[in-house]
């Protein structure tokens, strides 16, 4: 069996059986999951999609995990932008001790707020449900570190409706090293116009600044799908002038 056959044929089946079962896991769905090699790479990737620009803020806990504070205030010296970090002094008696931080520290404009389902150093359970809700009434983006999450905690993210969720599966869900998940809510998904409205799927290219359709023809193409893959197009492009007028 060659590579590709291996990749293709045994591999590629496997790892959507795979989504699919976490999918029904932490109840969602299976097109709002990808696989990661750790929970750090997830963080990253929702942290550099923010396009900070100068003046924006992000924010954090104290508590929270060292390298992803240290994510944050990259990409805040980067941008321009600034890091506010809500200060939580042990010892906890309640949980409205901690939102009562929050609350009281998070700023209203906020491009995202990061936190721990369960924190490293610590191993204090978050009442994240709440902090999703707090952030979501002011309009703040919320990502869930929940590296320690899968596998100890009960998780639905339907209920929990985070914006973004990262959790390691080789933790306390006891899979292979170099297993994570990355949740990402449908309205943060850039969607392929193409597929998910006109059910074609081409590879799509950027050249010098511009997109280009990379076809490639097989045996099974027909002259039809061509032409139906150019109405597709010029429909689009109809749609994006009128709306930049």
């Amino acid at each position: 069996m060659t590579p590709t056959q291996r990749l293709f044929r045994e591999l590629f089946p496997q790892l959507v059986r795979v989504i699919r079962e976490l999918a029904a896991f932490v109840n969602c769905r299976p097109q709002d999951l990808v696989l990661l090699p750790n929970a750090t790479a997830g963080l990253n990737a929702v942290i550099s999609s923010c396009k900070l620009q100068p003046g924006d803020t992000v924010y954090s806990l104290n508590i929270g995990y060292g390298s992803v504070k240290k994510m944050l205030q990259a990409a805040c010296d980067a941008a321009g932008a600034s890091h506010v970090v809500g200060e939580v002094t042990f010892p906890l008696s309640s949980p409205e001790q901690l939102l009562e931080v929050v609350t009281d520290s998070l700023p209203q404009n906020a491009k995202l707020a990061v936190f721990d389902a369960v924190t490293s150093n610590t191993a204090l359970v978050l009442p994240i449900k709440q902090l999703v809700q707090l952030c979501k009434d002011r309009g703040v983006p919320v990502l869930i570190d929940g590296a320690h999450a899968l596998g100890m905690l009960p998780l639905d993210l339907q209920q929990l409706n985070p914006d973004f969720f990262v959790s390691n599966c080789h933790k306390w869900l006891c899979g292979a090293r170099g297993s994570a998940m990355l949740y990402v809510a449908p309205q943060w998904q850039q969607q392929d116009l193409l597929h998910s409205m006109h059910s074609i799927e081409v590879p799509i290219k950027t050249i010098q600044g511009s997109l280009y359709v990379r076809i490639s023809a097989h045996v099974y193409n027909t002259l039809a799908e061509y032409e139906q893959l150019t109405n597709a197009v010029q429909q689009m492009q109809q749609q994006q002038q009128q709306q930049q007028e």
